[in-house]
């Protein structure tokens, strides 16, 4: 347009230094789109590592708590046996007798 004169110079320099400014904000949004995008990826893998030893933590108490069961039963398993063999040791001195 300016070379064919429909344009003047001031106008045409004012267009084009507005066209620059917003070819540049593009520019500037879209790297920063990108580096949001790897910010977004690198926060989601790390979210997943610690949902992952949350989850690890989470388990502990119920291992710790069979665990803990299971030494309970024993125990129980054991006092029922001596206690048991108390009983058949009464019955045989009460027979003796």
């Amino acid at each position: 347009l300016h070379a064919r004169g429909k344009l003047p110079g001031t106008r045409m320099a004012e267009l084009k230094a507005k066209y620059t400014l917003l070819h540049d904000t593009v520019m500037s949004s879209q790297e920063s789109e990108i580096q949001l995008l790897q910010d977004a990826k690198r926060f989601t893998e790390q979210i997943q590592q610690q949902q992952a030893h949350l989850q690890k933590a989470d388990n502990f108490p119920e291992a710790f708590t069979t665990e803990v069961s299971k030494m309970r039963e024993q125990l129980l398993r054991y006092q029922n046996e001596y206690n048991a063999a108390k009983e058949r040791e009464y019955h045989n001195q009460y027979r003796l007798n």
